[in-house]
């Protein structure tokens, strides 16, 4: 299973949300999410990405997901709660080598922006010039894992 988590302006939005009924502003929950890559882990606070140079040079560009249940399923649990992408997500052809991608985060804006939860991929993707990543329906799994005892 790969790796996820939910970032900590995430977890403080939920928990206010939840426990002081303060109302989420779309800077936590945005009407747009976007996909990004990243060959390095993303830290808890939403440093560490090391993402391919967003822009024509490139060729790669985060890739908009409208915050709806036609792209994200309905939270299941299992061993533990998670949603998946319930539409393909497809990132433009690059036009150069991007190296090899190892994490998939979700950001709240198509540059900058907070980072509100990413997952290790289950295998790590190249990205070489004139290939574009995409990820079928199902295939993103962004978890809350369960407390052990």
């Amino acid at each position: 299973m790969a790796t996820s988590t939910l970032m900590n302006t995430t977890k403080a939005a939920l928990l206010s949300y939840y426990f002081r009924r303060v109302d989420m502003s779309d800077t936590y929950r945005p009407q747009t999410f976007y996909f990004g890559l990243s060959s390095t882990e993303p830290l808890a606070d939403g440093s560490g990405v090391t993402e391919p140079t967003i822009g024509s040079t490139t060729g790669y560009a985060r890739v908009a997901v409208a915050g709806n249940t036609t792209n994200f399923t309905e939270p299941t649990s299992s061993s533990s709660w998670y949603i998946t992408n319930a539409s393909v997500i497809e990132f433009p052809e690059v036009v150069v080598d991007c190296g090899t991608m190892n994490y998939i985060f979700i950001s709240t804006a198509a540059t900058g922006g907070n980072i509100v939860a990413m997952t290790k991929l289950t295998t790590s993707r190249p990205m070489p010039a004139e290939s574009k990543l995409t990820f079928p329906a199902g295939e993103l799994k962004f978890t809350f894992l369960n407390a052990t005892t």
